[in-house]
């Protein structure tokens, strides 16, 4: 009898060193726990926020108390290193949209927003259009005064066009000595009008280049935005019309 009771207090006990092996199993187990989330982007891992784990105080030892802080300034390192990554990720996204010259969208990029617009207008039965600007002649400015001076003439356009739009419009450069404009909760006679005021704009003010003054005109093509359309339709369709203008005044 004495000899079983000697087995059994053998039996349920375990050496310090045992317990102090489990208790770091299990702070390491706590700190490195991370949480999977989904967001529309994709799949982005979240680390969860480390707390010490309720371990007995006599098993807290130095070794144990040491591992936990430890694990706990890594996963903070964690955090500050994925903050920074989506802050990377978001400038290069943004660096994507834009232009290679100017600060206005690029091709691409119009055309997303112009698709996220038609389904914003057959959603909330909202009113856009588009206008699309072509600037006239202007491969003679290139010819006569040089690619740098174009250049120079294209930030003046798009200056020009960005002034007088709202926060809400979108503005894009569709290729060359192209641009587009959605206005957002307008039709087609405050389309037409803007597109009025955006031409005098240009041609008001001459562009100075080395010594050299010319002026920019434009032809301007306004089309409804309608949600049953496809996007490439709706663009042909301001580009037939700006076409219209061109023509009617050579």
């Amino acid at each position: 009898m004495a000899s079983r009771s000697i087995d059994n207090r053998k039996a349920g006990t375990q050496a310090p060193s045992s317990r102090r092996r489990r208790a770091g199993d299990r702070a390491r187990s706590e700190a490195g726990r991370t949480a999977l989330s989904d967001g529309k982007a994709g799949a982005e891992v979240t680390l969860a926020a480390v707390q010490a784990p309720a371990i007995p105080p006599q098993e807290m030892t130095p070794a144990v108390s040491l591992a936990i802080k430890t694990l706990q300034a890594e996963i903070h390192a964690l955090h500050q290193d994925l903050r920074e990554a989506k802050g990377q990720i978001h400038q290069l996204e943004r660096m994507a949209d834009r232009d290679a010259l100017l600060p206005v969208l690029n091709r691409r990029a119009f055309m997303r927003e112009l698709s996220r617009i038609i389904s914003y207008v057959g959603r909330y039965d909202a009113s856009a259009c588009l206008i699309f600007v072509d600037l006239n002649d202007f491969k003679a400015v290139n010819d006569r005064f040089g690619h740098v001076a174009g250049d120079q003439a294209l930030m003046r356009v798009a200056d020009v066009l960005r002034s007088r739009i709202r926060e809400s419009d979108v503005l894009g450069r569709l290729g060359g000595d192209e641009f587009g404009i959605i206005l957002v909760n307008a039709g087609r006679d405050i389309a037409e009008r803007k597109s009025a005021i955006l031409r005098a704009m240009l041609t008001d003010e001459a562009v100075v280049y080395e010594g050299h003054s010319f002026t920019i005109d434009a032809s301007f093509g306004v089309w409804p935005i309608d949600p049953a359309a496809e996007v490439e339709s709706i663009l042909a369709r301001a580009d037939e019309a700006m076409y219209e203008i061109k023509k009617a005044r050579a």
